[in-house]
């Protein structure tokens, strides 16, 4: 009946689900369901500045889905807002666009105008961007001489779908050298030079629209006049992440269990990753273009490039000085060693240096170690400085696969000798040995003891790196017995040298390569109604959280 009032609890039932519904409710919906597109590909570059900015340049290809909403405004999001509106210009296809604001969609970033040249639905058009974000180098969490810069290309949350080529290129400020830069959360595709910067860049040609990524470099701080602090604690922030949490507690027990599954492999997955990323001790090798390959480097130097196990590198110097005759071996089970007086001429700097390294009673320091083994890291890295990485490990991976053939083709002492430390680097050393010299009878090399040195020191030892006393021609074994025999006391030493291989390395890594820690701070739902969290680590929260938009 026209005129008559509902009943007051009517009416406050009505304006309590209204008010659900306001909260529960994504705020673009009415607004933007029929924006719909592919993201064919998205280029960004970011230019480290020596006042702490970035000049970030996007290029992004979108075409718009038959049927579609006609693309007329692109939003993109940007690290921070202290981002500078007027330094920013865009095209359409190479034509100009005036029309650039800050963006009514996303917390952080930019919406474009396309005018008269939008794109319309079945088309493509690549839109660039440039602008300048200011606040966006900050302090290193794992080294106080490092700075740090973490970005998050752009993507689509709700509007985007299909798969897109996803480029993102990092370029160093000036003046920092190819043995300075670092890479985080992810190894980087191509390294150069362009200019007075180093560049390295990553692709996935099968990356998402609607995705996260994200990508971070760090260099020595003194490359810039302008470095952050993390920043406090977002109070606020947590507040509202709470309230999300209650309000996301409403959803379907099974999305929160899939949700749920999904973290714990997540977090499965991450751990091997960090596992292996732990034993990944050296550095990032960028190398100017057209410098060539570096040869001369010696087997346990190519061994650290290649990243053999650090286990396995210290074996095979310890096999170099026993076949010079600058130690023995007294014990193997525990190891204990004797350095001969006087040395022999010639060592290795790394050799003196592993010599250091044996104590008075014949042990090895663990300690010592770490020190010798990463300032031989270090020295291998300034020794592929201006060279190229790829060709280089590429020409070491072919040395040690001829040394292989030569130990095969030939049957003297001299041919194994040779090229026995090289197949050691080799990954399937263990399973190649067997194969490689059956069971052909092989004249013992002078250093074949080695393998069979006794468990205890109470057992003596023949003086390492000389023949034993012989009365003829040389004494012969079958190769299955001599390879069985080599693998067993290369696996023997190897496991003996290093107490625990993993925290050894990670020891190492810290200092050569460190690993950087993920921390996460809260982020906020855009206008727009998707929210992304910022995982900063090393750098604060100097990252780009865009997700939605049109």
């Amino acid at each position: 009946m026209v005129g008559q009032r509902r009943p007051r609890f009517a009416r406050l039932a009505v304006g309590l689900f209204l008010t659900i519904l306001i909260f529960l409710l994504p705020v673009q919906t009415a607004v933007a369901q029929d924006y719909s597109f592919t993201v064919d590909s998205n280029f960004s570059s970011v230019y480290v500045q020596e006042d702490g900015s970035v000049d970030i340049v996007y290029d992004v290809t979108y075409t718009c889905d038959p049927g579609a909403h006609v693309i007329d405004i692109v939003d993109i999001g940007l690290p921070n807002n202290y981002y500078d509106l007027s330094s920013a210009t865009a095209t359409i296809d190479g034509k100009p666009v005036t029309g650039i604001y800050k963006s009514e969609w996303l917390d952080t970033g930019v919406e474009i105008h396309l005018g008269s040249n939008d794109i319309q639905p079945g088309k493509t058009g690549t839109v660039h961007l440039e602008i300048n974000n200011p606040h966006m180098v900050y302090q290193d969490d794992q080294d106080e001489e490092y700075a740090s810069v973490r970005f998050y290309p752009h993507y689509y949350e709700g509007t985007g779908h299909g798969t897109t080529y996803l480029r993102v290129s990092f370029y160093f400020p000036p003046g920092v050298q190819p043995d300075e830069s670092r890479y985080h959360d992810q190894e980087f595709t191509e390294a150069a030079v362009e200019g007075d910067r180093i560049v390295m860049t990553w692709v996935n040609t099968e990356a998402r629209a609607d995705q996260q990524y994200q990508f971070g470099i760090s260099f020595p701080k003194k490359h810039v006049s302008q470095v952050y602090s993390k920043p406090a604690f977002d109070f606020m922030g947590a507040i509202l992440g709470l309230v999300g949490a209650l309000f996301g507690s409403l959803l379907p027990l099974t999305i929160c269990g899939g949700f749920a599954l999904w973290v714990i492999l997540g977090a499965v997955i991450g751990s091997v990753r960090r596992r292996k990323r732990l034993m990944d001790y050296m550095p990032p090798l960028v190398s100017v273009e057209g410098i060539g390959i570096k040869r001369g480097l010696t087997a346990v130097e190519a061994a650290v490039l290649l990243e053999a196990p650090l286990n396995r590198v210290l074996t095979m110097i310890l096999f170099g000085l026993v076949k010079k005759g600058a130690v023995r071996v007294v014990a193997q089970k525990p190891l204990r060693l004797e350095k001969a007086d006087p040395l022999p001429e010639g060592l290795n700097p790394y050799e003196n240096d592993f010599l250091g390294a044996i104590n008075k009673k014949g042990n090895l320091s663990q300690k010592e170690l770490t020190a010798i083994t990463t300032k031989l890291i270090k020295d291998v890295s300034q020794k592929m400085k201006g060279f190229q990485a790829k060709d280089t490990i590429a020409y070491y991976k072919d040395i040690v696969a001829r040394a292989w053939k030569q130990v095969e083709a030939g049957d003297t002492p001299e041919v194994v000798d040779e090229n026995l430390e090289w197949m050691m680097m080799d990954e399937a050393f263990e399973t190649k040995m067997p194969d490689t010299f059956g069971s052909r009878p092989l004249p013992m090399p002078v250093w074949w003891w080695l393998h069979s040195a006794p468990d205890t020191s109470s057992r003596p030892s023949t003086s390492v790196g000389k023949a034993a006393p012989s009365t003829g021609a040389p004494r012969t074994v079958p190769g299955a017995q001599f390879a069985d025999s080599v693998v067993s006391g290369v696996e023997g030493i190897s496991n003996t040298i290093v107490t625990n291989l993993s925290d050894f390395t990670a020891r190492v890594t810290r200092v050569t390569h460190p690993v950087p820690v993920t921390k996460s701070s809260s982020g906020r739902s855009s206008s727009g109604g998707s929210s992304c969290a910022c995982a900063c680590a090393c750098a604060g929260c100097a990252c780009a959280c865009a997700g939605g938009g049109r």
